[in-house]
């Protein structure tokens, strides 16, 4: 009967998936077109082995997937094994060469002939095109100069015991009642609220729980796939650097109207810094390049801080002999402040 039901009614599937069977022929060919127009671009250079992975996303889906596993290291020893220590691929919207080894860390860092500083699109749209990672040239030396102006020697030997006193109160708030905390949020918050103090001169309170909440989902963003509809990671990423960049915009202004009033030092946090800069030609920076070194700002010191500190942490609870030797220097320390 069931079989007979189909032959009498063989309109309902037909109708339903022909149009679904065209469209998809359809988005096939013109991904296949594309991927083919991208890769022709490429014929001829000189170019290391690899694998660009699928059309459009790459190995972006591969990546995140080693990465969400805790297996990165498998993800790039199955290509070093395949292609050697210098490879080709795709991720997150962005053609990547990847370097391995000291030779290829080496020359990267020596900032090599042909070198320039280009983030993945995803990191690239989250933090804007004026972060740090994204200039060059007379602009990045501008910007590294004030930065490295702010963080002079004597300027850290200052700040050292604030940052010690930041931690503290961190510490006595997220331990208070609890017998355990989870330790990379923790680490997370402790480089979030360190940068925001020292750097940007915002205090504790909602408006910088706010810009943590939106920073976190931003962060998550930087490592999606880049696809910017409703509902996708990226989408939300983007939505949240709207957000901080709205309440940043306010703290720059009101920092900008402490300026004009003299009622501030104005070496005091980085915002006045990058708001006193002028370039070859006299020129102030705009809003939208302060805004995003801010972002860029908040971003490295987020996450290799963070990765710092867990590692560090990881190290004493599961090496004794080490731990004794820091809890007793740490003794030495507290016995000579």
């Amino acid at each position: 009967m069931d079989l007979m039901i189909l032959f009498e009614h063989p309109s309902f599937g037909s109708k339903a998936s022909s149009p679904i069977i065209i469209l998809g022929t359809l988005l096939a060919l013109v991904a296949g077109f594309y991927y083919k127009l991208k890769n022709s671009k490429l014929a001829g250079k000189n170019l290391p082995p690899g694998s660009l992975g699928f059309p459009l996303v790459g190995e972006s889906i591969s990546l995140v997937r080693a990465q969400k596993r805790d297996k990165i290291d498998e993800w790039m020893w199955k290509r070093i094994d395949k292609f050697g220590p210098v490879f080709k691929t795709s991720i997150f919207g962005t053609k990547t060469v990847v370097l391995t080894g000291q030779a290829g860390n080496r020359f990267l860092f020596s900032g090599g002939d042909g070198i320039s500083y280009k983030q993945p699109k995803t990191i690239a749209s989250i933090l804007g095109k004026y972060s740090l990672f994204e200039i060059s040239g007379s602009r990045h030396k501008l910007i590294r100069g004030a930065i490295v102006g702010f963080l002079k020697p004597e300027r850290i030997q200052k700040i050292v015991g604030e940052i010690n006193s930041l931690v503290q109160q961190q510490l006595s708030k997220e331990l208070d009642g609890v017998d355990s905390v989870k330790i990379v949020p923790f680490m997370k918050r402790i480089a979030f609220n360190i940068t925001c103090n020292i750097f940007f001169g915002i205090p504790d309170g909602k408006e910088k729980d706010t810009l943590f909440e939106e920073f976190s989902v931003a962060v998550k963003g930087s490592w999606a796939v880049p696809l910017d509809i409703p509902g996708t990671v990226f989408h939300r990423a983007m939505q949240a650097r709207a957000s901080l960049c709205k309440i940043l915009s306010r703290i720059i202004d009101e920092r900008r109207r402490q300026m004009e009033e003299g009622t501030v030092d104005v070496n005091e946090n980085i915002i006045y810094s990058f708001l006193s800069l002028r370039d070859e030609n006299d020129e102030p920076l705009i809003e939208e390049e302060i805004l995003d070194m801010v972002l860029s700002l908040i971003m490295a010191s987020h996450d290799s801080t963070t990765i710092l500190l867990c590692l560090l942490v990881r190290l004493l609870s599961r090496d004794a002999e080490i731990y004794n030797k820091v809890l007793e220097g740490n003794k030495i320390y507290l016995t000579y402040a």
